[in-house]
């Protein structure tokens, strides 16, 4: 997987989800994670979802809030990215090429979320949403238009009246605000889990923008 192909804003909500587990003292990233990076950093967008299928988004951020929190708590050591979490983002660049969409969204990750079997898709579903509720949502905020750009979600009609800064375009290194990524993951033969490489960038701890797929 190539990162570049993640739009700004899923790059993002990936690094919210990153500094979310780090913040936590969780050494794996789990998709729990990643769906409060995605609730938090696309918030008017998800708000917008989660009311047509009639999910409380106060509600689920709490049960996500309260099985973070129930995560394994590990000082030290490198943070990994688990097997789930991977199979997520390699769901999420399916769902997007199903779609026609050059670039994987933010509904995109939220929807391979609900797909991949995992504690943040139980909550999604014990919350009512379903497949096809979820797919309908999504049709009626994109309302046709295809991710054609890395700047994507700025364009969909729900949220154009949300006062929001446009995002920037990314450097020549493809990041954006100090994005931490992952560079290179592989499956160590003996864990369950994915491994990060945290690459260094002044002024900020960055990882370069690259997902190898295993």
């Amino acid at each position: 997987m190539n990162f570049n192909n993640f739009t700004i804003k899923s790059q993002e909500a990936i690094q919210k989800a990153i500094e979310i587990a780090r913040g936590a003292g969780n050494q794996a990233i789990e998709p729990v994670h990643l769906l409060k990076g995605v609730m938090t950093e696309g918030e008017s967008l998800i708000n917008f979802i989660f009311s047509k299928v009639g999910a409380s988004t106060a509600t689920l951020m709490r049960q996500v809030d309260e099985k973070i929190a129930s995560e394994p708590r590990v000082s030290g050591g490198e943070p990994y990215l688990s097997r789930t979490s991977n199979d997520v983002l390699q769901k999420a660049l399916d769902i997007a090429k199903k779609q026609g969409d050059e670039y994987v969204t933010l509904e995109a990750l939220l929807m391979a979320i609900f797909t991949v079997n995992s504690p943040a898709a139980t909550i999604l579903k014990d919350a009512g949403l379903s497949q096809r509720e979820l797919e309908a949502a999504v049709a009626e905020l994109r309302k046709g238009k295809k991710a054609t750009d890395q700047s994507a979600e700025d364009t969909y009609q729900a949220c154009s009246s949300v006062s929001r800064a446009p995002a920037r375009p990314l450097s020549p290194r493809g990041l954006h605000r100090g994005l931490c990524a992952v560079t290179c993951p592989r499956i160590c033969a003996a864990s369950r889990y994915t491994r990060l490489t945290w690459v260094p960038l002044l002024p900020v701890q960055s990882i370069k923008a690259s997902l190898r797929s295993v």
